[in-house]
């Protein structure tokens, strides 16, 4: 390297300027990362979200179900209650 390079090189405007692309650079590699980083955090947001949403349907078809068979049961028990002699109707009742 020459003695003129060299002095161009250490100016102060020179290893600024440097100084400065390896701090974008640097900074550019960080964001990236960061970015990345977002990226698969966003997914696993959703992964979970579609997992809560299952989850959701399948917690209320059971409910469903579990209404339908309380319903069933209700409807026989009026109707086994109508078929009852009013004297077993009093006696059970008190």
């Amino acid at each position: 390297m020459t003695a003129t390079l060299k002095r161009l090189i250490q100016r102060e405007p020179f290893s600024r300027s440097f100084n400065t692309v390896l701090a974008n650079e640097k900074a550019g590699v960080l964001m990236d990362e960061r970015l990345e980083q977002l990226r698969n955090e966003l997914d696993k947001g959703r992964q979970r979200l579609e997992d809560l949403d299952r989850q959701r349907l399948e917690l209320r078809d059971t409910m469903l179900r579990i209404s339908g068979a309380i319903q069933v049961i209700e409807e026989l028990l009026a109707q086994q209650d109508l078929r009852r002699p009013e004297s077993e109707l009093v006696a059970t009742s008190v």
